[in-house]
């Protein structure tokens, strides 16, 4: 996690609310929004998979002046930047108590014309195919649905329809908090289902922290279909991208050594597209 100094203080910059919509049922606790913010700066570049960084100003309960968040960027436009956002809560380790999420309250609560804090872009940009047949094999959990999302985009705005196999796989906590899942307006108006499928591992888990068996069951999930990962992924010009919370990569690892036949199968392909830039993570 990136954090903040006063060189950072320098170099922020403005953005306003232009619409915050919830994307879940009414009631949901965990609700998702999607929120489109206008920025003060046009001339700035963001690719898909970076992210761009909040600052809450405090005084906080813990008495920092400053809190930082970084988000990744769902979609963005010359003067316009879309973030999704999960109103999220956590456990305190010492004493046991819950405590809303600083910044995602602060977020899901802004109104239309707020002023927000922003600094970045951060992180490495997923990379964009050479090519309209190389294989993409996209794995996220949660919002780290967002980066794919602009990431689809992109590829349909300099391919059109794409001719490549795509694959994402996606973890959440129950089917309402997947709010673009093989949605027609969204995904699904640039890519066929030949090219094109999104694969769902839901854990039904009414309440408390359920990131470890979401991840497991998304582990499972590619599991079963380890014979079709494994020919996209042998192929010379397949990517791989992860996204989401860091724990995921761990449940993976077995998963991926399982799929490759040993771990030592598997650590010698992901170093090989790590290297030519077809591997690449945003975990935190």
């Amino acid at each position: 996690m990136k954090t903040l100094n006063r060189k950072d203080l320098s170099e922020t910059f403005s953005a306003h609310v232009v619409r915050n919509n919830v994307l879940t049922p009414a009631g949901l606790r965990e609700e998702i929004h999607e929120i489109e913010l206008s920025i003060d700066r046009p001339e700035m570049s963001i690719q898909p998979g970076q992210s761009i960084g909040l600052i809450v100003r405090g005084p906080h309960p813990f008495g920092n002046d400053y809190h930082f968040r970084l988000y990744t960027v769902a979609h963005h436009t010359k003067d316009r930047i879309d973030l999704l956002v999960k109103r999220c809560f956590y456990i305190d380790e010492v004493n046991g108590q819950e405590y809303p999420g600083i910044a995602s309250h602060y977020l899901c609560d802004a109104k239309k014309g707020d002023r927000l804090d922003l600094l970045g872009p951060y992180d490495r940009p997923f990379v964009i195919p050479a090519e309209d047949t190389a294989n993409i094999v996209m794995i996220g959990m949660g919002t780290g649905i967002a980066p794919f999302r602009a990431y689809l985009r992109a590829l349909q705005a300099r391919y059109g329809k794409y001719r490549g196999t795509i694959r994402l796989f996606y973890g959440t906590r129950s089917g309402l908090e997947v709010p673009y899942l093989n949605d027609a307006e969204d995904f699904l108006q640039y890519y066929d289902r030949n090219t094109f499928e999104a694969i769902q591992a839901v854990v039904s888990i009414p309440a408390g922290n359920a990131q470890s068996r979401i991840a497991d069951s998304l582990a499972r999930s590619l599991e079963e279909r380890a014979r079709e990962v494994l020919s996209l992924l042998e192929k010379k010009d397949s990517y791989l991208f992860l996204a989401g919370l860091s724990l995921l990569e761990e449940r993976l690892e077995n998963s991926f050594a399982r799929i490759c036949g040993g771990t030592e199968n598997w650590q010698e392909l992901k170093g090989r597209m790590r290297s030519e830039g077809r591997y690449q993570e945003i975990l935190y």
